[in-house]
């Protein structure tokens, strides 16, 4: 905010008149009072945004449409006497008045009024009405509040005592009011300085001096346009007030007492319309020490805040009350004139009635539209007895409400049944039609509907449909197997041996869409040398007395020094050849390898062929080698396993992974794979003393 429009805001008054304004100059009283309200003002606002600012983050959230319960606790004021009252202690003892009036209103005057409302014999306690009070203070006309603000509106100089001399001559007669010029004697009260007002809690002598400097507000529309053309939003909303123009005429802001009445006016209207639940705080002594008890200051307390007359109302009253049909419809059951339903027009005899039949006469007290009960123990008795009848009654609604629940459901239970055992009878049915529908040509189609989509069976024909399911899929099967000629039905289930270990994406490129050719290398068609081969196989099998070869192929052989060599391989049922190349001459050196010693067989789980055998009690260590020839290693696998079960059995331990460990020589070595550049030969890079890599082309 600009710092010269402060200044003239405090030091000019704007006055409006219909079409114009005037800035009128102010002295340096007004300034300074002016001053003095802005401050106040901006104290006052910003604990007001505070305030809201907390209830806003505190706030339940609702649904919309709904009501919800709120709980608040009003923390009142002390009542004060000081050594030296003024206005501040005024405004207190005046809130304190308003609030003690509330609970006479609400406890002590409300109870009485609806005994002699209902006619209930009864003998009324006096208490203190401080109305008088309350009326002495806020009469809008006479009252002390009405008389300050008017004197404050007088022009020229102000003076505390002419408050004071104003008070005498409007008030001077209240029985609740003194001053030294009504009570000369009093030498207590200053001459022109002192009024005392007799409070429900005692009396309180009141000094004048500053009385019309505090009521005083100054807060003129210019220091609210002021605060409203802040830059801060914040300001803005704490003083809608300044949004109005310059030239629309205002009234006088409230003074402070009239403020403060205000608020106390609002906040007894929202207290009238709740239900109020008072917690009473004694002093035990003013010397705020712990221990100690001072009984004539408690006795006082106990006085002035009405608990002795309180409590002789709730002594003298009754504990319950309740309106005759609301009392007839909960304890009805206790008579049975009045069970099920009372039948009379008047209501009271009703209630009469459940009282003579409980014997309770003499402990009631009938008004003109309530039964008043005194004592707990009655109302407790009552409570006892309508407990007791609660579980016979309750028995009897539900033998015949359970009864016809269980005819009912009986009925429609058995309609039930029925109509589920034709439907599902229906469903079954139209199931199977469409299933005799869908595979009908099942026979001439190509894949013998192996991708025929099966209709969705009804739940109950689920487990069925999976074993027709797995039915028709054996019978697709054997179907196949059917068509294929001998070797190529024995390819197919040497393949499916190998999907078991190698599928699943176990290993790559494991040779499925291959042709297995077995003992190729006997063969014109896969072997030029075919014819050399077949010569040397036959000298092997007369030597070794082996009746059949299953399995032949080209490998690249790694040795124990890491260097390769090639070899041809070849599986009987007895042995495994190592041929040396070229002529497949069978070493002296390297008799053939009994099937008997191989505890086991790798594969590298990668797109490559190798394949190492693990061998028991040989010299050399495990054989390792790769497939040259566009074989799968997974075929050479197969038939040594099947081999091995067959003619030695046992079973063979596979494994497949992406490095392999081996023995050579006596020492663990191990096995990986690298891709080489495409169209080049598979090849093994020795790497260190204990690892070898198989160079295996791309794509191969």
């Amino acid at each position: 905010t600009n710092p010269a429009a402060i200044e003239k805001a405090l030091t000019f008054r704007t006055v409006a008149s219909k079409k114009e304004t005037i800035d009128s100059p102010q002295k340096v009283e007004q300034a300074e009072f002016a001053r003095d309200a802005l401050a106040k003002s901006m104290y006052d606002a910003l604990f007001a945004w505070l305030v809201s600012q907390v209830n806003k983050s505190v706030a339940a959230t609702l649904e919309p449409g709904s009501k919800g319960t709120v709980i608040g606790v009003l923390d009142i004021y002390g009542f004060e006497i000081f050594k030296t009252n003024s206005f501040e202690q005024l405004c207190i003892n005046y809130c304190n008045e308003k609030l003690q009036q509330l609970v006479i209103e609400l406890v002590l005057k409300r109870e009485q009024e609806e005994y002699a409302r209902e006619g209930i014999p009864w003998a009324n306690v006096t208490y203190f009405n401080n109305q008088e009070i309350c009326t002495l203070i806020e009469d809008p006309k006479k009252g002390i509040i009405a008389i300050l603000d008017e004197e404050c509106l007088v022009p020229g100089d102000q003076h505390d005592a002419a408050f004071l001399k104003h008070m005498n001559r409007k008030v001077a007669s209240h029985k609740h009011f003194a001053s030294r010029e009504t009570q000369a004697d009093n030498k207590s009260l200053g001459r022109d300085t002192d009024f005392q007002i007799k409070h429900y809690a005692g009396e309180v002598v009141y000094s004048v001096t500053g009385f019309i400097v505090k009521n005083k507000d100054t807060m003129f529309q210019d220091l609210k346009r002021l605060l409203f053309q802040c830059e801060r939003d914040m300001l803005k909303d704490m003083w809608p007030d300044g949004a109005k123009p310059a030239t629309e005429v205002t009234r006088r802001p409230h003074s402070t007492a009239t403020g403060f009445k205000l608020s106390m006016t609002t906040l007894v209207e929202t207290l009238v319309c709740k239900e109020p639940h008072y917690v009473r705080c004694i002093k035990p002594n003013g010397e705020k020490k712990a221990g100690v008890f001072d009984q004539e200051l408690v006795t006082h307390q106990v006085r002035y805040l009405g608990l002795l007359e309180n409590a002789r109302v709730r002594r003298a009253g009754f504990a319950y009350r309740q309106l005759y049909d609301l009392f007839l419809d909960r304890y009805k059951m206790l008579s049975s004139h009045t069970w099920p339903h009372w039948k009379g027009d008047d209501l009271s005899q009703g209630c009469k009635l459940i009282a003579s039949a409980k014997k309770m006469g003499n402990d009631m007290t009938f008004g003109k539209t309530k039964v008043f009960i005194k004592l707990p123990r009655t109302l407790f008795s009552l409570e006892e007895s309508r407990q007791a009848h609660l579980p016979r009654l309750a028995t009897l609604i539900q033998t015949g409400w359970r009864g016809f629940l269980a005819r009912r459901h009986f009925r429609r239970l058995k309609a039930v049944v029925l109509i589920k055992m034709r439907y599902k009878s229906f469903k079954n049915r139209l199931f199977f039609n469409k299933i005799q529908e869908t595979f009908k040509d099942v026979k001439t189609m190509h894949n013998f509907g192996k991708n025929i989509t099966w209709p969705t069976p009804p739940p109950l024909l689920q487990p069925g449909v999976a074993f027709l399911k797995k039915i028709h899929r054996k019978w697709c099967a054997k179907m196949v197997l059917k068509m294929l000629s001998e070797e190529r039905k024995e390819e197919v289930l040497t393949k499916m041996i190998a999907y078991d270990v190698c599928g699943k994406g176990k290993k790559v490129n494991w040779g499925v869409g291959l042709e297995w050719r077995g003992n190729a290398l006997s063969s014109q068609t896969h072997n030029p040398n075919c014819a050399k081969f077949n010569e040397q196989a036959a000298g092997l099998r007369s030597t070794n007395s082996d009746q059949q070869f299953v399995y032949s192929a080209h490998v690249l052989k790694l040795g124990r020094n890491m260097k390769t060599s090639e070899r041809a391989v070849l599986v009987s049922e007895k042995h495994l050849y190592r041929l040396e190349m070229p002529g497949y001459i069978a070493g002296k050196k390297k008799p053939p390898l009994l099937l008997n010693n191989i505890e086991g067989v790798s594969l590298l789980s990668g797109g490559s062929q190798a394949i190492i055998i693990h061998l028991k009690d040989n010299p050399g260590g495990d054989l390792v080698m790769c497939l040259t020839d566009g074989r799968p290693a997974a075929e050479f696998m197969v038939h040594l396993s099947k081999m091995v079960a067959k003619h030695v059995g046992r079973k063979i331990n596979i494994k497949i992974g992406a490095e392999i460990t081996y023995s050579a020589d006596g020492k663990q070595r191990s096995l990986s794979m690298e891709i080489g550049p495409a169209g080049s030969l598979p090849t093994f890079r020795k790497e260190g003393a204990t690892k070898a890599v198989l160079i295996w082309p791309q794509n191969a």
